[in-house]
């Protein structure tokens, strides 16, 4: 009755009824599920002031159960469960003047995604460039995964922050998008945010 009603969708907590309220017939279709609230109203005297017949309540019971079929029947569709290996996994790579940064991006068994990233300031320099490195693991949605860890203090007592590391994937490449580096565990101006290419591996030795 509250679908035939108002298309109330919601679940409801009720009873099956007897649609000619005797108790002793249970043939299918004399039997209705109404939530407690319309089945105290079918049952009792108010039904009558509100012009609900028996034929409308079979009316009302068998569009639900047609509305119920569609959506079991319709495709499955899982929200952010699609395989992001094709779109997602590989090499990842940011250059410039005097600095760059990679990024190795796989897929685990569970979907997450495991980063691996190397970035490098100074790559210009006569004593060498500082570094900075990270790992972590984590889910994939909407085609950007995050990574936080609080920065501690020097004197190892309360956090001073928060370094947050977000990457959103394209078809071509990621975007990075970081707080907190210049006091994360990364030598002086060391960054990995900024506009990343996908490339093929580079090769060693």
């Amino acid at each position: 009755m509250c679908f035939g009603l108002s298309r109330d969708t919601a679940i409801k907590s009720g009873q099956i009824a007897h649609l000619d309220q005797n108790a002793s017939n249970s043939a299918l279709n004399n039997l209705v599920f109404l939530c407690l609230e319309c089945h105290d109203k079918y049952d009792g005297t108010t039904s009558q002031s509100k012009g609900l017949t028996l034929g409308e309540v079979r009316q009302f019971r068998d569009e639900l159960h047609e509305a119920i079929a569609s959506e079991w029947n319709a495709p499955v569709s899982f929200v952010g469960a699609e395989p992001p290996i094709q779109t997602i996994a590989g090499h990842y790579v940011r250059e410039g003047p005097n600095e760059e940064a990679e990024f190795d991006v796989s897929i685990l068994a569970d979907g997450r995604v495991r980063v691996e990233g190397f970035a490098l300031w100074g790559t210009s320099r006569s004593r060498g460039p500082n570094i900075g490195d990270l790992a972590f693991v984590a889910p994939v949605i909407n085609n950007s995964t995050i990574f936080r860890e609080e920065i501690p203090s020097f004197r190892e007592e309360t956090p001073v922050g928060e370094y947050r590391l977000e990457l959103e994937f394209g078809p071509d490449g990621l975007v990075a998008t970081e707080s907190g580096a210049n006091n994360f565990n990364f030598g002086m101006n060391v960054s990995f945010g900024g506009q990343y290419k996908r490339v093929s591996r580079r090769s060693t030795g």
